[in-house]
């Protein structure tokens, strides 16, 4: 008895990181929902380990490491949805998904799926070599640092970029710049071929996707 109660309160704890106490919002909503859709296209609790995947043992999607980014340490073949859930949600707050869709709900959900599949430095260095070369030789505003953190002076320049160019066209060109990086990753090791095309085929996916209330419909 005394387990299990642990065990709740440790998931109980769990939860209250993922959501702060008050009414839900549109946003709120739509988090929630990519979250979940982000578990079912990872697998969900199915559970992996071949030799081409570099992330080693998963489940939920979710590798060795990135379980233990959010304090699990246990066996991956048990791991429970809490803990995706804490790791995807722990994932969208180091992209500041909230603020960049706050610019472009398309380049924020692009941004964010790019992040889950291969990490967030790598997400936000595409984005940030995108920026700089929209700024037109820093006319429009300064290059931002390529350090693959998402921070006030690369939303400074999405804002100063939105006063006189579409955000679409940013966001389908950054989608566009993640079709390279995955054919790039499978030029440079042979092995990564059986893996390319359900990177591509997940990219087009998720680009079709359409999210209600978001205002989003590809």
């Amino acid at each position: 008895l005394l387990s299990n109660n642990l065990l709740f309160c440790s998931k109980f704890l769990i939860l209250l990181t993922l959501v702060e106490v008050r009414m839900p919002s549109t946003l709120d909503a739509l988090r929630l929902q990519v979250i979940e859709d982000t578990i079912d296209r990872e697998g969900g609790p199915k559970y992996t380990n071949r030799a081409d995947d570099r992330g080693g043992p998963t489940r939920w999607g979710m590798t060795v490491k990135a379980a233990a980014d959010v304090g699990y340490t246990g066996p991956m073949e048990t791991c429970p949805k809490s803990v995706a859930v804490a790791f995807y949600l722990k994932l969208w707050n180091r992209l500041k998904i909230d603020e960049v869709m706050k610019r472009s709900t398309a380049l924020g959900l692009y941004l964010y799926d790019f992040g889950v599949v291969s990490g967030s430095g790598n997400a936000v260095r595409e984005l940030q070599e995108l920026i700089n070369v929209l700024n037109v030789k820093e006319t429009l505003f300064p290059d931002v640092k390529v350090d693959g953190g998402i921070g006030k002076e690369v939303l400074t320049a999405l804002d100063s970029y939105a006063k006189g160019a579409s955000m679409d066209v940013l966001a389908s060109s950054y989608n566009a710049m993640r079709v390279a990086f995955c054919v790039e990753l499978a030029k440079k090791d042979k092995s990564q071929e059986s893996n390319v095309r359900g990177w591509l085929n997940r990219i087009h996916a998720v680009g079709e996707k359409t999210y209600g209330s978001s205002g989003i419909s590809k």
